[in-house]
């Protein structure tokens, strides 16, 4: 049983293939890592 998800999409190359990372979770709201990664903490708007 499943209790929780998290679903995240990072550029393959940072800079050449995307610039940023995207992450949601159950919640369901979108956020952003600027830098490309997983550190998802800017809300999309």
């Amino acid at each position: 049983m499943y209790t929780s998800y998290e679903a995240v999409a990072v550029p393959q190359a940072v800079g050449k293939t995307g610039h940023r990372g995207f992450c949601i979770d159950m919640s369901g709201e979108i956020k952003s890592d600027p830098a490309g990664g997983t550190n998802c903490t800017t809300r999309l708007q």
